[in-house]
């Protein structure tokens, strides 16, 4: 049964708590406990502001960050504090202080974010949380464990695709083999680029739809698919051109990957 309370003002929603997490409102003590956490991670910040000046794709990680922000200036409303989470904030930070020079700059900066995460209530929006960790610079950290497992995909992908026509074609490593003729599948069309922006796409509209966890973990495995599918067409329309089969203008290399990538958005 709900409580009941002699105040017409007061609604059954003001009325229910969780167990152990009791929140209270309070703007100026959330705000500055979030400007205090942000300081607190001040080597994640030079860490992130050094990467996005070494000529890589760093930079593309303002999208999502921007769109975090956006969206959860959007959703203040739903931000609290609670005793719990304080505690549970306060000791990833510690983790965070007492691992400096033991774990990867990576790593630790997962453990700040989900500390601020926890701090502010915003792990009950993990698609959030999903976009801060995609801001990240994380480029080369992708291309160096995944680079070659999606070539790999992208080149099984064309091979079934190109069978689909008649074109019997060997996958070699991340290499189509078709009659003495090699076509590779080099790290520049490993897809990992149209990944990141299939996954912050994902994130964004799990953010807006309000999904749960589990929502977005889903949604980001059909994004990865799309990506994989979508990719491995690029790699066989591709293949026509490179393996001297026909000859495309010189504006469809790239036309190709942006019609590909359009359709796995």
């Amino acid at each position: 049964m709900m409580p009941t309370t002699s105040n017409p003002h007061v609604t059954a929603k003001d009325l229910r708590t969780d167990k152990g997490d009791r929140t209270f409102p309070s703007w100026p003590l959330l705000l500055l406990l979030a400007l205090s956490t942000l300081a607190a991670l001040w080597p994640t910040w030079r860490w992130f502001g050094l990467r996005f000046n070494d000529g890589g794709d760093e930079p593309f990680g303002l999208i999502p960050l921007l769109l975090c922000l956006g969206l959860a200036w959007n959703d203040r409303a739903s931000l609290s504090l609670s005793p719990m989470r304080l505690v549970i904030s306060g000791g990833l930070l510690l983790i965070y202080g007492l691992t400096m020079d033991a774990l990867p700059v990576l790593i630790r900066s997962a453990a700040g974010i989900a500390a601020l995460a926890v701090l502010t209530g915003a792990y009950r929006r993990p698609a959030l949380v999903a976009l801060v960790l995609l801001a990240l610079p994380i480029s080369a950290s992708l291309q160096f464990y995944f680079g070659y497992p999606m070539r790999v995909a992208a080149a099984e992908v064309a091979v079934g695709s190109l069978a689909l026509v008649g074109i019997d074609v060997v996958r070699l490593g991340t290499a189509l083999d078709w009659r003495e003729i090699t076509v590779g599948v080099d790290p520049a069309c490993s897809g990992l680029r149209m990944l990141w922006f299939c996954w912050v796409a994902a994130a964004t509209a799990c953010a807006f739809a309000n999904c749960r966890a589990r929502g977005l973990v889903g949604v980001l495995i059909w994004a990865t698919v799309a990506c994989i599918l979508a990719n491995g067409i690029r790699a066989a329309l591709l293949f026509f051109p490179e393996s001297g089969r026909l000859e495309f203008p010189a504006w469809a290399h790239d036309g190709i990957g942006i019609a590909c990538f359009a359709f796995a958005l």
